[in-house]
């Protein structure tokens, strides 16, 4: 069944035919030579119109068919970002996802995805010629200070962004936590709409993947350490050991174990009770973390037995350690 006549086509065509009608019976019954060429020209003009919004709307549906598959293509790239960005394991393999993928939705533009961390430090991934670079901090930022995207065409807009050269200044934050800026330059203005929405779905998507790795992190880092004394704990010294150890014999360095056994630990919770012999393990556990080296590991076996791994130490060195950490206790 084929699809209905627009409406914009009814009045050209319904013309065009009362005038041919009217040019066949005038030439059938005679008497209308003199009106017949006329009626001619105004079946041809209407003829005409009607063609010519026919091509208009094919032109128009031709358009739209464009624009769908665009918006078809774009939605299957940005889905394939989300399941990409989803398999990362590491902030370095989310940046190298994002360049890939912002380079197929947005052809010809340039970008930075700059993420904060804790310090003042910052991790920043660049692509395409005349990348945006900001160094401004976050809390000189607009797009981080009002948490929108800032546009360099907007009657108001980002004062850094002549410097930086930036056209799209969007930030990175998912849950209320900043995890960075998303800056986009170069040859984008011709899209710029569409820039746009794929910007945000990027910056949307980048945010929920380092959200995710963030909490990844800190469940593993809850795995891996002792929730009474906060030290490491068997698990981490397990996976930890081999890879301590052979790097001791690459290097040809002494490496130091030592464990330590609170005395009459089991006589200190029978007459004083367990929340008086957890207060003993967290104090040992805290001078453990204050008097080591940073390179130095401290675990909590298990009950009131710990482990304390010594790189770069001899016996002689480590048993005077110990000695002085048994005196503190």
């Amino acid at each position: 069944m084929s699809p209905p006549m627009p409406r914009s086509l009814h009045p050209p065509f319904l013309l065009a035919t009362a005038a041919i009608l009217a040019l066949g019976i005038a030439s059938t019954y005679g008497g209308g030579a003199a009106l017949a060429p006329l009626l001619a020209m105004a079946s041809l003009l209407a003829l005409a119109i009607a063609w010519r919004r026919v091509a208009r709307v094919a032109h128009a549906g031709d358009r739209a068919q464009t624009a769908l598959l665009r918006s078809t293509q774009d939605t299957l790239a940005l889905l394939r970002l989300t399941e990409s960005l989803q398999r990362c394991r590491a902030v370095e393999e989310v940046a190298h996802v994002v360049e890939d993928v912002a380079r197929k939705l947005l052809p010809g533009a340039s970008g930075t995805l700059r993420l904060l961390s804790p310090g003042d430090e910052a991790q920043v991934l660049s692509w395409g010629p005349g990348a945006p670079d900001c160094t401004a901090r976050a809390d000189a930022c607009p797009a981080l200070r009002q948490g929108r995207m800032q546009v360099q065409a907007d009657h108001r807009p980002c004062p850094l962004a002549d410097r930086c050269g930036a056209t799209l200044c969007l930030p990175v934050a998912a849950e209320g936590v900043v995890h960075g800026v998303l800056l986009l330059g170069g040859k984008i203005a011709p899209r710029a709409a569409q820039a746009q929405k794929m910007a945000l779905a990027m910056a949307e998507a980048t945010a929920f993947a380092l959200e995710t790795l963030a909490i990844r992190e800190s469940l593993r880092g809850q795995a891996l350490r002792d929730p009474l004394t906060g030290l490491h704990n068997r698990r981490f010294l397990d996976e930890a050991a081999g890879t301590l150890a052979r790097h001791a014999a690459r290097r040809e360095a002494p490496l130091a174990v030592a464990v330590l056994d609170v005395d009459h630990f089991k006589r200190l919770n029978d007459e004083h009770g367990h929340a008086v012999g957890d207060a003993v393990l967290r104090d040992i556990g805290a001078l453990l973390a204050t008097r080591l080296r940073r390179s130095d590991i401290a675990c909590r076996y298990g009950g009131e037995e710990f482990v304390i791994v010594l790189p770069d130490c001899d016996a002689v060195q480590a048993w005077g350690r110990m000695d002085e950490l048994r005196r503190l206790i």
